[in-house]
Order: C-alpha cells, then sequence, then structure tokens
C-alpha cells in the first residue's frame, strides 16, 4: 500500500477483504456473505478464488501497481492446478471483486469536501509546513459494516 496514507490504504485492505470473504463464503457456503450472494462451488479452488479476488479489487485501487500485483498473481495462480477447479476459482473470484468494486463507487473516498486551512492567526492551530490534511474527505465514506456513519 505504498502509494496510499494509512487512512487510503485501510480502507482499501477492508475492501479486498470484503471480496476475499465473499468469495470464500461462496465456495465453503459457511457464513452470511458481507455483500456479493453467489450460487455456491464447492468444488471451486478456494485458492485461485481469493488471489483473484484480491489482485481484481487492489489493481482496481492501486492501478499504478499493476505490474506488481499482475506478476503476483500470476505466481499465486502458477501454484493451483489447472483445470475446472482452477477456472471455477477465478470466476468467483471475479465476481466477488466486480461486485464489492460496484457496491463502493460513489462511497465518498476521496470525496472532496471543500477543505481549507484557516489564516495563520494567534492561537490557530496550523498544519506543518510543507504538510496537507490527510482524510477530510474520510467523514463522507459510507462506512462497510454499518448502515451509516451516525
Amino acid at each position: 500500500m505504498a502509494a496510499q496514507a494509512t487512512p487510503h490504504a485501510s480502507l482499501t485492505i477492508a475492501i479486498t477483504q470484503a471480496a476475499v470473504y465473499d468469495a470464500v463464503v461462496a465456495i465453503t457456503g459457511r457464513y452470511q456473505p458481507y455483500q456479493v450472494r453467489l450460487a455456491q462451488l464447492p468444488s471451486a479452488s478456494l485458492d485461485a478464488a481469493v488471489a483473484t479476488a484480491a489482485h481484481h479489487v487492489l489493481v482496481h485501487y492501486l492501478p499504478a501497481q499493476q505490474a506488481a500485483l499482475d506478476a503476483d498473481y500470476a505466481a499465486a495462480l502458477a501454484a493451483v492446478p489447472d483445470g475446472p477447479n482452477k477456472h471455477a476459482g477465478i470466476a468467483v473470484g471475479q465476481a466477488t471483486a466486480a461486485g464489492i468494486i460496484a457496491r463502493r463507487q460513489g462511497d465518498g473516498l476521496g470525496a472532496d469536501v471543500g477543505f481549507s486551512m484557516p489564516a495563520p492567526a494567534p492561537g490557530a492551530w496550523q498544519l506543518p509546513a510543507g504538510q496537507s490534511a490527510m482524510t477530510p474527505w474520510a467523514a463522507k465514506v459510507r462506512p462497510l459494516m454499518l448502515r451509516s456513519p451516525d
């Protein structure tokens, strides 16, 4: 997550794990899915599904790191035996990643909230020189597990 500040990276990790979780649920049939409900595919490769779900979400949120992510993904898939189970796992991972990404569209991540620092004045806190506000958009982000931020 080198290209993101910690709060942004934390959200990217959470979204990635939501896609991975839903992929695992689709294969194992245990627990309730977070957001993407698929028909259970117990013969699908769990390893291929997890790698695919994580890869697709991370590439969506970290496009500048796609080359490194693609290399890691290829290595992960190379460890999975070829065949219909691998292909089914890839399809499950693609579906959960696409579903989570679609549901997070317009979620407020990086929203422009019109933040500006007050003018320097005695007693008014100021950011250190050369710094900017890290996450003024965080108040606008739709939570992952809660119905609303309040």
